[in-house]
């Protein structure tokens, strides 16, 4: 299907002509226009109603992207911005960039951009965006902590464990989480803060684990093949790591499925031991 252009309210941007002739009264740097030009035109042609685009052509869309929010823009270059973020499926970002625009541009386009972020809600895969992987696959140092990295606060019948503000982020999966998201606690009584601190070392490095048992247990609505892509598009969210009383660590987490076109899934985890993973569509 054709991009409906959030700067044009007609043509096909997958036609080179038309495209140049959209996009020529832009006022840009010629090097980036000319990006701009050729990247979407190569993504167009490597999706179809079936596949989604290379990452090859997303990275280059994001490349721009990119060197569009490192300078004070235009009207014209927040509409080249608002446009790629539509053609990734991004309507969020589109739309705030939409409300950068000035009084009179911002007018002129606010009925045809609505009309865009609508139909894209209407689509079957509406929870879809397209992401920049290539710091996903760049390999992380667990986090190693110590015991004077946390905090304990004592409630009636458990006690919350919290990591100092001073660190920003913990790896989990390979992936960095704020250290916000991580809620952590302790039913009772706190049994080993070593414990807990040897946990998150490993599920900063936890790879092969999930890898495996995604791959080796039933799972309704899964991908054919988890694999180091499949990995590397995850997105995790902790929700819970409880230390039980018997010292057993539990741990739920909630992931988005990039390869599985962001179709959410649970995963929990005994002590080290991977135990189940759900999809849910209300994720």
């Amino acid at each position: 299907m054709a991009h409906l252009s959030v700067l044009v309210c007609i043509g096909n941007v997958a036609q080179n002509t038309k495209l140049h002739k959209q996009y020529l009264y832009i006022k840009m740097e010629k090097k980036l226009k000319k990006s701009f030009i050729e990247a979407s035109i190569a993504f167009e042609k490597s999706r179809t109603s079936y596949k989604r685009a290379s990452d090859e052509t997303v990275e280059a869309l994001f490349d721009i992207i990119y060197e569009l929010k490192k300078k004070e823009r235009s009207d014209e270059e927040n509409f080249v911005l608002a446009d790629i973020y539509n053609l990734l499926d991004r309507d969020i970002d589109a739309s705030r960039v939409l409300e950068s625009f000035s009084p009179s541009s911002r007018k002129k386009q606010e009925k045809h951009a609505k009309k865009i972020i609508e139909l894209k809600r209407k689509k079957k895969n509406n929870n879809f965006c397209y992401r920049d992987l290539r710091e996903a696959r760049i390999i992380k140092e667990p986090t190693k902590l110590s015991i004077g990295d946390f905090i304990l606060e004592r409630y009636d019948d458990y006690t919350q464990v919290k990591i100092k503000d001073d660190i920003k982020r913990v790896v989990m999966f390979n992936k960095y989480i704020k250290n916000k998201e991580i809620p952590i606690f302790a039913i009772d009584n706190l049994q080993k803060l070593d414990t807990i601190i040897d946990y998150i070392t490993w599920l900063g490095a936890c790879k092969e684990e999930l890898i495996t048992f995604y791959n080796q247990t039933k799972i309704e609505g899964k991908v054919d093949r988890a694999d180091d892509d499949w990995f590397d598009g995850l997105d995790v969210w902790v929700t819970d790591i409880v230390m039980k009383k018997n010292g057993m660590i539990e741990g739920a987490f909630a992931i988005s499925d990039y390869l599985n076109y962001n179709y959410g899934f649970h995963l929990f985890i005994e002590n080290k031991t991977i135990t189940y993973i759900e999809y849910d569509g209300n994720l």
